[in-house]
Protein backbone atom coordinates (compact mmCIF):
# COMPACT_ATOMS: atom_id res chain seq x y z
CA UNK A 1 0.00 0.00 0.00
CA UNK A 2 1.31 3.44 -0.79
CA UNK A 3 0.57 4.88 2.68
CA UNK A 4 2.16 2.15 4.79
CA UNK A 5 5.29 4.26 5.46
CA UNK A 6 4.87 5.21 9.14
CA UNK A 7 7.44 8.01 8.97
CA UNK A 8 5.07 10.10 6.82
CA UNK A 9 2.04 9.68 9.04
CA UNK A 10 0.45 12.69 10.65
CA UNK A 11 -0.14 12.35 14.36
CA UNK A 12 -2.22 15.49 14.82
CA UNK A 13 -5.74 16.20 13.62
CA UNK A 14 -5.93 17.68 10.14
CA UNK A 15 -9.05 19.18 8.59
CA UNK A 16 -11.12 16.97 6.33
CA UNK A 17 -10.07 17.31 2.69
CA UNK A 18 -11.19 15.75 -0.59
CA UNK A 19 -7.87 13.92 -0.67
CA UNK A 20 -8.48 12.22 2.70
CA UNK A 21 -12.01 11.19 1.69
CA UNK A 22 -10.78 9.83 -1.66
CA UNK A 23 -7.92 7.91 -0.02
CA UNK A 24 -10.31 6.38 2.52
CA UNK A 25 -12.73 5.32 -0.21
CA UNK A 26 -9.88 3.90 -2.32
CA UNK A 27 -8.72 1.79 0.62
CA UNK A 28 -12.22 0.43 1.24
CA UNK A 29 -12.69 -0.56 -2.42
CA UNK A 30 -10.63 -3.72 -1.95
CA UNK A 31 -13.74 -5.32 -0.42
CA UNK A 32 -12.52 -5.78 3.16
CA UNK A 33 -14.49 -4.32 6.03
CA UNK A 34 -12.38 -2.19 8.34
CA UNK A 35 -12.64 -0.13 11.50
CA UNK A 36 -11.59 3.53 11.54
CA UNK A 37 -8.52 2.56 13.58
CA UNK A 38 -7.45 0.02 10.96
CA UNK A 39 -7.94 2.62 8.20
CA UNK A 40 -5.99 5.26 10.15
CA UNK A 41 -3.13 2.83 10.73
CA UNK A 42 -2.70 2.42 6.96
CA UNK A 43 -3.42 5.96 5.76
CA UNK A 44 -1.41 9.04 6.79
CA UNK A 45 -4.41 10.54 8.61
CA UNK A 46 -5.58 10.62 12.22
CA UNK A 47 -8.48 8.58 13.55
CA UNK A 48 -10.57 11.74 13.81
CA UNK A 49 -9.99 12.61 10.14
CA UNK A 50 -10.92 9.07 9.09
CA UNK A 51 -14.09 9.22 11.20
CA UNK A 52 -15.11 12.46 9.53
CA UNK A 53 -14.31 10.99 6.10
CA UNK A 54 -16.49 7.95 6.87
CA UNK A 55 -19.37 10.22 7.93
CA UNK A 56 -19.02 12.09 4.65
CA UNK A 57 -18.91 8.87 2.63
CA UNK A 58 -21.95 7.55 4.47
CA UNK A 59 -23.86 10.76 3.81
CA UNK A 60 -23.13 10.49 0.07
CA UNK A 61 -24.04 6.75 0.16
CA UNK A 62 -20.61 5.58 -0.93
CA UNK A 63 -19.93 3.62 2.29
CA UNK A 64 -22.02 2.27 5.13
CA UNK A 65 -21.62 0.89 8.62
CA UNK A 66 -21.97 -2.83 7.97
CA UNK A 67 -21.96 -4.26 11.51
CA UNK A 68 -20.40 -3.95 14.96
CA UNK A 69 -17.64 -6.41 15.84
CA UNK A 70 -16.61 -7.25 19.39
CA UNK A 71 -13.06 -6.30 20.30
CA UNK A 72 -10.78 -7.52 23.08
CA UNK A 73 -11.60 -5.84 26.35
CA UNK A 74 -15.36 -6.12 25.97
CA UNK A 75 -16.16 -3.28 23.59
CA UNK A 76 -17.49 -3.08 20.05
CA UNK A 77 -16.05 -1.45 16.94
CA UNK A 78 -17.94 -0.26 13.87
CA UNK A 79 -16.98 -2.19 10.73
CA UNK A 80 -17.27 -0.04 7.59
CA UNK A 81 -17.87 -1.33 4.09
CA UNK A 82 -17.94 0.28 0.65
CA UNK A 83 -21.27 0.75 -1.18
CA UNK A 84 -24.71 1.91 -0.20
CA UNK A 85 -26.56 -0.07 2.39
CA UNK A 86 -28.47 0.24 5.63
CA UNK A 87 -26.65 1.40 8.71
CA UNK A 88 -26.31 -1.39 11.24
CA UNK A 89 -28.10 -0.82 14.55
CA UNK A 90 -25.90 -0.23 17.56
CA UNK A 91 -25.86 -3.24 19.91
CA UNK A 92 -27.61 -2.79 23.26
CA UNK A 93 -25.52 -1.90 26.29
CA UNK A 94 -24.61 -4.61 28.76
CA UNK A 95 -26.99 -4.80 31.71
CA UNK A 96 -25.84 -5.05 35.31
CA UNK A 97 -26.95 -8.69 35.52
CA UNK A 98 -24.95 -9.59 32.40
CA UNK A 99 -21.92 -7.81 33.81
CA UNK A 100 -22.19 -9.65 37.14
CA UNK A 101 -22.58 -12.98 35.39
CA UNK A 102 -19.53 -12.27 33.24
CA UNK A 103 -17.46 -11.31 36.30
CA UNK A 104 -18.60 -14.43 38.19
CA UNK A 105 -17.56 -16.57 35.21
CA UNK A 106 -14.15 -14.85 35.14
CA UNK A 107 -13.65 -15.33 38.89
CA UNK A 108 -14.58 -19.00 38.65
CA UNK A 109 -12.13 -19.52 35.78
CA UNK A 110 -9.42 -17.77 37.84
CA UNK A 111 -10.13 -20.01 40.83
CA UNK A 112 -9.91 -23.10 38.65
CA UNK A 113 -6.55 -21.98 37.23
CA UNK A 114 -5.22 -21.16 40.69
CA UNK A 115 -6.29 -24.50 42.12
CA UNK A 116 -7.85 -25.35 45.49
CA UNK A 117 -4.50 -25.99 47.20
CA UNK A 118 -3.17 -22.51 46.42
CA UNK A 119 -5.29 -20.47 48.77
CA UNK A 120 -3.90 -17.11 49.74
CA UNK A 121 -3.18 -16.91 53.44
CA UNK A 122 -4.27 -13.69 55.08
CA UNK A 123 -1.29 -11.82 56.43
CA UNK A 124 -1.39 -9.23 59.19
CA UNK A 125 -1.24 -5.71 57.79
CA UNK A 126 1.87 -4.81 59.78
CA UNK A 127 4.94 -4.17 57.64
CA UNK A 128 8.28 -5.17 59.10
CA UNK A 129 11.42 -3.99 57.34
CA UNK A 130 13.93 -6.83 56.82
CA UNK A 131 16.48 -5.02 58.98
CA UNK A 132 13.98 -4.85 61.86
CA UNK A 133 13.24 -8.54 61.50
CA UNK A 134 16.98 -9.29 61.57
CA UNK A 135 17.51 -7.13 64.67
CA UNK A 136 14.36 -7.86 66.68
CA UNK A 137 12.86 -11.03 65.20
CA UNK A 138 9.47 -11.69 63.68
CA UNK A 139 6.47 -9.63 64.74
CA UNK A 140 4.17 -11.43 67.16
CA UNK A 141 1.39 -8.82 67.18
CA UNK A 142 -1.34 -9.37 64.62
CA UNK A 143 -3.49 -6.41 65.59
CA UNK A 144 -2.40 -2.78 65.82
CA UNK A 145 -2.23 -1.34 69.30
CA UNK A 146 -4.86 1.03 70.63
CA UNK A 147 -2.39 3.94 70.46
CA UNK A 148 -2.47 5.35 66.97
CA UNK A 149 -1.73 8.80 65.63
CA UNK A 150 -0.10 11.53 67.70
CA UNK A 151 0.80 10.54 71.20
CA UNK A 152 1.79 14.01 72.45
CA UNK A 153 -0.89 16.67 72.15
CA UNK A 154 0.34 20.22 72.33
CA UNK A 155 -1.86 23.12 73.19
CA UNK A 156 -2.41 25.48 70.29
CA UNK A 157 -2.98 28.58 72.43
CA UNK A 158 -0.43 31.27 71.49
CA UNK A 159 0.29 34.29 73.68
CA UNK A 160 1.24 37.77 72.48
CA UNK A 161 4.97 36.85 72.32
CA UNK A 162 4.31 33.96 69.91
CA UNK A 163 4.86 31.21 72.48
CA UNK A 164 2.58 28.44 73.59
CA UNK A 165 0.99 29.09 76.98
CA UNK A 166 1.52 25.54 78.14
CA UNK A 167 5.29 25.79 77.42
CA UNK A 168 5.72 28.90 79.56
Amino acid sequence: MPYADKSKRYTHIKPLTCESVAATLQLLKDGRMRTVHEIASVLPYSVHTVQEAMKSLEFHKEAHLHHYASIPGGGTAAMWSVGSGERAPKPPKQTDEEFRAKQAKYRERYRMQRGPDKKVALQPNIFRHPHDVWLFGECVATQPTQWTGRVYKQSMDIDEWGQSRSAA
